[in-house]
């Protein structure tokens, strides 16, 4: 079963890496948030990916909060990938937003505003209570500010978005 954990766990977090890594805006996509704000999530989205991906090959046992965090972590990815695929051509990378560019009401965002966000969080909190048992004290640490950062971005940045689009 460990093994199995692990495999999920792995492709769980390559899918999910791909999905949020950072990528080339579309044009006319403007700040939502200062620049070095943006650049330091810039900077810091890999650092708890990295920590989370080594803290599933220390040799710790897989307890039902393994996995747990295991359901936590899928559910937010889908999160993530069907808010992507549902925003289309108004997708920006988190800080940013288009102009003009509609508040959705269908597909995920008929049910919540903020699915990427949510879902990144989700997976967040997820990945934390798994290596916050299995790192070090030091490197948890760096990983669990470096969370608390992301998640304080993406909580103002949703805020801010909200009020940027444009309500139909």
């Amino acid at each position: 079963m460990a093994k199995l954990w692990l495999f999920l766990e792995l492709a769980n977090l390559l899918v999910f890496t791909l999905y949020i890594a950072p990528g080339k805006q579309p044009p006319g996509a403007r700040m939502l948030i200062p620049a070095a704000a943006t650049k330091l999530l810039r900077l810091m989205w890999l650092l708890p990916i990295l920590a989370f991906g080594y803290s599933l090959f220390l040799d710790s046992p897989v307890t039902s909060l393994d996995w747990i965090c295991l359901l936590m972590a899928v559910a937010g990815s889908s999160l993530v990938i069907k808010g992507k695929r549902d925003l289309g051509r108004y997708h920006t990378w988190a800080g940013y937003y288009l102009p003009g560019a509609p508040r959705l009401r269908s597909g995920i965002f008929k049910w919540l505003a903020h699915p990427m966000y949510t879902g990144i969080i989700m997976v967040i909190v997820s990945c934390s209570l798994v290596y916050f048992t299995r790192l070090p004290t030091f490197l948890s640490a760096v990983a669990l500010a470096s969370c608390l950062y992301i998640v304080t971005f993406l909580l103002i940045v949703a805020v801010r978005e909200r009020n940027a689009l444009i309500v139909q």
